[in-house]
């Protein structure tokens, strides 16, 4: 299913992309993929704060997850050097 929504993510559709991630996500509930992609989504979306929630459940399920603490590291460093760079919920 992530791979799934991945490849809906790149056809820009954004729905499915959403609903496939979360399956994935409800099918592996303790695999970081799933929440790693669903957090790309919504940030990509400027849905901000549900992409911060998705990394960091993420975190939890996966410390050792990487690219996942690296999104969140870019994504602060981006609101600190331009809080209106991102639109808020």
């Amino acid at each position: 299913y992530n791979d799934m929504g991945v490849a809906y993510f790149y056809k820009k559709d954004y729905t499915k992309a959403e609903a496939s991630f979360l399956k994935a996500i409800e099918l592996a509930p303790n695999d970081s993929l799933g929440y790693n992609s669903l957090g790309l989504l919504y940030v990509t979306l400027g849905r901000i704060e549900e992409g911060r929630r998705a990394w960091e459940k993420g975190l939890e399920v996966n410390p050792y997850a990487d690219g996942i603490r690296r999104n969140l590291i870019r994504l602060e460093e981006k609101l600190e050097a331009s809080p209106s760079a991102f639109p808020q919920e």
